[in-house]
């Protein structure tokens, strides 16, 4: 049976989704994939929209991943396949797994949770022509009464599960000129990059109070376990991207929980993953209570070269708020270690959450003298504070009354559109520092939050002179870059440039 899977993000890593088209693969199912790269408060055009229908013509099911932000992009897709398609379609994802009626105002069905073995099976029975309507783990509307149907047990053993499907024969994305054109080595490159990302584990055991792993742990306790893949499984995943893919010049590992792996795993996976991948390697979702100096030594060695660890506050109230449990010094000791390997470990990321409606200036300013600290050259990752369905803080903000409308207050926000507040400026401001490698003096950062000092304007001068000085320095070097381009013959990257900051078209 032809199927068709359809990713809306703007990037074309899909893991979930992959994996997804690789099982019903394996099924025996005639899959494709559609990649409609968009950003998730933009519509789609007409064109794009019919093109979509007429390559999904045929297919006998319909699936695609949505996330609470791309919900407008979701019931746009879904009303033009509800008019031009007889396919029933299926939502899955996080937010159909936390809000199932929802998804079924629009789709004909909502997966809950992890859907390899739910979607496998409804494929199955829509092609065998049977009743289909007691798929576990799927949510249906049916004549006007809704079909809960028990959630099936997550899936234990990762190894059991084929790779992510990086076949292009069947696979699309919609590029710059609003063309869904067949994907090939070229058009990936262009559209993926050259990292490879995938996902080593899955679950959460902290479920912090602002994230979706707090909703997931508390509908299922299951969902706290760590599972683990066998660690050389992995590499050979790895080996035979860059057999398909020999412009991969990195590897990405964005799961929150990698560094749950025991030392002699990480061993094991170093001195494979040295031996037979050999790119630089990037390692998301580290926290300070997961790092430690061994297991860091070893991926260094193998070709760590890129980390993001997840700060978020350096505010004991406001950590307390989180449920996050590490202290300021365990953040510092992590820092630390990561400091240690900075001829190896070139990109630091640390994420912070701002726009918090339970915080004053003294947590904010904690977290800045906690951070300017720091040794760089780092990046700080800002995040502005989203109440996702069902946290722990969603359901606070409900009760305090700073949600009035979900679909604007929460699907339609941008998790990284900080407010332009003074402090919030700080912010932004450290990380013009740190990104290039240059601390900011902690007497400066003293000067620019004392309460006294802001009070009588002395602070914001302090920063308007900071401020100009950085704009002068990034005036600096870009210029100083552009003339080394041109010495080398490369005026394309100045034109890359021109377009990636103005929309300017070649």
């Amino acid at each position: 049976m032809k199927i068709t899977l359809i990713s809306p993000f703007p990037t074309l890593e899909a893991v979930g989704l992959r994996i997804l088209s690789a099982c019903l693969k394996h099924a025996g199912h005639n899959v494709q994939m559609l990649f409609l790269r968009h950003e998730f408060n933009q519509k789609y055009t007409s064109s794009a929209m019919n093109q979509m229908s007429e390559i999904a013509e045929g297919s006998g099911l319909v699936g695609m991943t949505v996330f609470s932000n791309f919900y407008d992009n979701a019931v746009q897709m879904t009303q033009q396949f509800k008019k031009t398609l007889k396919a029933p379609v299926v939502w899955g994802g996080i937010h159909p797994t936390i809000r199932p009626e929802e998804g079924l105002h629009h789709a004909d069905a909502s997966c809950l949770g992890e859907a390899e073995d739910a979607v496998v099976e409804l494929a199955n029975k829509i092609e065998q022509g049977q009743n289909y309507f007691d798929t576990k783990s799927m949510w249906f509307r049916q004549n006007g009464n809704l079909i809960r149907n028990a959630t099936a047990p997550i899936k234990k053993e990762l190894d059991s599960l084929p790779y992510s499907d990086y076949d292009f024969e069947n696979h699309f994305v919609l590029t710059h000129q609003d063309r869904i054109e067949r994907m090939n080595l070229q058009l990936t490159e262009e559209y993926m990059g050259t990292e490879y990302m995938t996902m080593a584990t899955r679950g959460c055991s902290f479920g912090c109070e602002f994230c979706c792993n707090n909703t997931l742990n508390q509908m299922d306790a299951q969902y706290r376990i760590v599972r683990k893949r066998d660690p050389l499984k992995v590499v050979q995943e790895l080996v035979e991207a860059r057999q398909k893919m020999p412009f991969l010049k990195s590897i990405k590992f964005d799961d929150d929980a990698f560094f749950f792996y025991p030392e002699l795993k990480i061993k094991e996976f170093s001195d494979a993953y040295k031996e037979r991948v050999g790119l630089p390697l990037c390692i998301t979702g580290i926290t300070p209570s997961t790092c430690s100096r061994p297991k860091l030594a070893h991926l260094v060695n193998a070709g760590l070269d890129s980390v993001r660890m997840g700060i978020e506050t350096g505010s004991e109230k406001t950590k307390d708020l989180y449920k996050r449990n590490d202290s300021n010094q365990k953040m510092i000791n992590s820092v630390a270690m990561l400091n240690e390997f900075h001829d190896k470990i070139t990109k630091i990321q640390y994420d912070i959450i701002l726009d918090n409606p339970w915080e004053g200036d003294d947590e904010l300013v904690e977290t800045l003298m906690m951070l300017v600290k720091f040794k760089p050259p780092y990046c700080l990752s800002l995040f502005s504070l989203t109440f996702y369905p069902e946290t722990g803080l969603y359901r606070k903000a409900k009760e305090d009354g700073l949600i009035k409308d979900d679909l604007n207050d929460i699907y339609r926000k941008y998790f990284m559109g900080i407010s332009k507040t003074y402090l919030n400026n700080l912010y932004v401001l450290l990380n013009t520092y740190s990104i290039n490698g240059h601390q900011m003096p902690v007497k400066i950062m003293a000067l620019m939050t004392d309460k006294k000092l802001r009070r009588w304007g002395v602070s914001y001068l302090v920063y308007l002179g900071c401020l100009i000085e950085r704009k002068i320095f990034r005036a600096y070097q870009l210029f100083s870059r552009g003339l080394n381009a041109l010495r080398r013959g490369e005026p394309r990257r100045i034109q890359k440039w021109f377009i990636r900051n103005f929309k300017l078209a070649v």
